[in-house]
């Protein structure tokens, strides 16, 4: 068995994304809210601890999706390969969470050393957590997706869920209403008095319309692609209804979905091969009948020859 499996590029970009992207929307907040100081933006963005979580935001998704790519290629139908190829995704999908989490804690580590007095840690964690939280999700959520749509050739079982629906819809509503909490909350901590009042009329508006549209955002991806799951299954059902065997369900996600998927799918396989049977049993039954009328056909002209001889005896005799 030749596996030619390569995680698709757009599961690679959105990854990459995953730890992107709330820099980016870290960088927009400090700018807007001046939670750092311009004099001071220079030697927070040019700090060597600072660019060290640059390079480590650009190599990590490198060597996880490497390191995924290399035992998900090694699966060759055996239950072994199955067994590390699956364990390598779950490591993957996980380890896309705890990373891009652990790499927001960068920025707080770096405010302490800044001669400005007027950086706040607490401040700079919480922004960074609240872009973690909102931005990095949606692009989570729409890497999990594509990734595991990749992995329908690969075996799924109980113990190989990444993440059941329950616990996916709490994480989304958790990381959304802490995100959007830690965002608005960040700069009003960072200012106060006058400057908190002119702050929170003037700027605090549009950091809660960014996080309103990022959570209803996320909200929407993860419902997506739960509606699309539910349409492919209704599909294939509607199918069998029809008395067509030919569709099968796509597994879409590595869930409850993903498994209920691929139980239809053995079903339908199992159906298919009882129907099979069936359908071989008539045939050979239809062959013995004709073969047993055959001979009751040779039977009967058998018969009818003797009763002739008996005939010719008996007219013999009464001659």
């Amino acid at each position: 068995m030749i596996n030619k499996y390569k995680i698709p590029l757009s599961a690679v970009v959105f990854n990459y994304l995953i730890y992107i992207t709330p820099v980016g929307f870290f960088t927009l907040q400090v700018l807007l809210t001046g939670t750092i100081a311009r004099h001071s933006l220079g030697a927070f963005f040019l700090n060597p601890l600072f660019l060290v979580s640059v390079v480590l935001t650009l190599a990590l998704p490198f060597l996880l999706c490497g390191y995924a790519n290399r035992l998900i290629v090694a699966y060759d139908g055996s239950e072994e390969s199955c067994r590390r190829a699956n364990k390598a995704v779950l490591r993957f999908t996980k380890l896309s969470i705890y990373c891009p989490i652990l790499m927001s804690f960068m920025p707080f580590v770096v405010s302490f050393s800044l001669d400005d007095d007027g950086v706040k840690p607490v401040v700079i964690l919480m922004q960074t957590l609240g872009a973690c939280f909102l931005v990095s999700l949606a692009t989570y959520i729409r890497f999990i997706q594509v990734f595991e749509t990749s992995l329908h050739h690969l075996p799924i079982t109980k113990d190989d869920v990444s993440m059941s629906l329950v616990l996916r819809g709490f994480l989304v509503g958790f990381f959304v209403c802490v995100g959007f909490a830690l965002t608005i909350c960040a700069p009003c901590l960072h200012f106060n008095g006058a400057d908190g009042i002119e702050f929170s009329l003037s700027k605090l508006i549009i950091l809660c319309i960014c996080g309103i549209i990022l959570g209803v955002v996320d909200f929407y991806l993860l419902m997506w692609v739960l509606g699309r799951e539910v349409t492919a299954i209704g599909h294939v059902i509607y199918q069998l209804s029809e008395g067509s065997h030919k569709s099968r369900v796509p597994i879409l996600s590595r869930d409850e979905f993903g498994l209920m998927a691929n139980n239809i799918n053995i079903f339908i396989a199992e159906d298919v091969k009882a129907i099979s049977t069936v359908v071989d049993s008539v045939e050979t039954c239809t062959t013995s009948m004709n073969l047993l009328a055959e001979k009751v056909e040779t039977s009967n002209e058998a018969v009818s020859t003797v009763l002739g001889s008996i005939s010719d005896v008996k007219n013999e005799m009464i001659n």
